[in-house]
């Protein structure tokens, strides 16, 4: 079963214990705190994207790479 955990790349709540195959786990989870608290990590690859119900969920703590943020950007 899936549990909390806090992703080590962005400090923020994610998951690990389980496999995206069964995303009643991840929803559970991660529905116990507002997006604004959720891992902004995204997935190494496409086909570890978490979508539940028209939902997107982080990876796995741990699997994702940190979203450049605006400020990165030179104009």
């Amino acid at each position: 079963m899936c549990t909390a955990s806090v992703c080590g790349i962005c400090q923020h709540k994610s998951w690990s214990g389980c496999s995206n195959s069964d995303p009643n786990h991840i929803k559970k989870i991660m529905n116990t705190s507002s997006k604004s608290d959720w891992c902004s990590c995204l997935p190494f690859d496409e086909d570890d994207a978490v979508f539940i119900d028209g939902t997107s969920y982080p990876p796995r703590a741990g699997c994702g790479y940190r979203r450049a943020s605006d400020s990165s950007i030179n104009k």
